[in-house]
């Protein structure tokens, strides 16, 4: 849905919320599930925390009478909204690196499903082995950030639109196949109705021009 690259500072996960944010629907139920970095607590409550006002004594200053307590509204405390719920799966490790155990924390609203990292941790993988600036210890290295962004953004078009994973393989009916055919194969872009082919890569570099 969105990458941001970079360090996960503060920025970089603004960027990365807000960007999720412009492509989602707000009116459904949304689920941020994280690895327990504090900064994303942070930013979420930033981008979608209800700031409620209370009336408050507060004290009003004057020329003639000096300091004088009387009531304004203030905020009171942030609010999140009853459709943002916020996981943390975290990884406790031992110092050698080894797994320890996984602790799994409800911050906001309430997850009724399984949860884990381990998709979006397979999907950092995938972009690994595709992009070659992305391997580690290689002499392949980025140097250049903007063109590390655009081939990020190939590969993950070419995920979506030219490649068949084997999980979306939809079996053919009994009665429509066609010699020994048994599973029609179709992209990510297939399996939601966006598209009802696959895309050639030539097909994908020339969409835009």
């Amino acid at each position: 849905m969105a990458d941001v690259i970079g360090k996960r500072t503060r920025n970089e996960c603004k960027e990365l919320v807000q960007t999720t944010r412009k492509r989602i629907c707000e009116t459904q139920d949304i689920f941020y599930i994280t690895d327990g970095l504090a900064t994303y607590e942070a930013v979420l409550k930033e981008e979608y925390a209800i700031k409620v006002l209370s009336k408050k004594p507060c004290s009003v200053t004057t020329y003639e009478g000096g300091h004088k307590r009387s009531s304004c509204m203030v905020p009171d405390e942030a609010i999140m909204p009853a459709n943002i719920h916020y996981a943390q799966n975290i990884k406790h490790r031992y110092p050698d690196g080894r797994l320890k155990n996984v602790e799994k924390r409800i911050v906001w609203g309430s997850v009724s499903f399984l949860f884990d990292t381990n998709p979006i941790e397979r999907d950092n993988l995938t972009r690994r082995l595709n992009v070659a600036k992305l391997h580690r210890k290689t002499l392949c290295f980025a140097k250049d950030k903007t063109v590390l962004h655009y081939q990020i953004a190939l590969d993950r078009n070419m995920q979506n639109f030219c490649r068949t994973p084997v999980p979306l393989k939809q079996e053919i009916p009994l009665q429509e196949r066609q010699g020994k055919k048994k599973y029609y194969y179709r992209t990510p872009a297939m399996s939601i109705g966006i598209c009802n082919h696959v895309w050639s890569l030539q097909e994908l570099l020339m969409y835009a021009i």
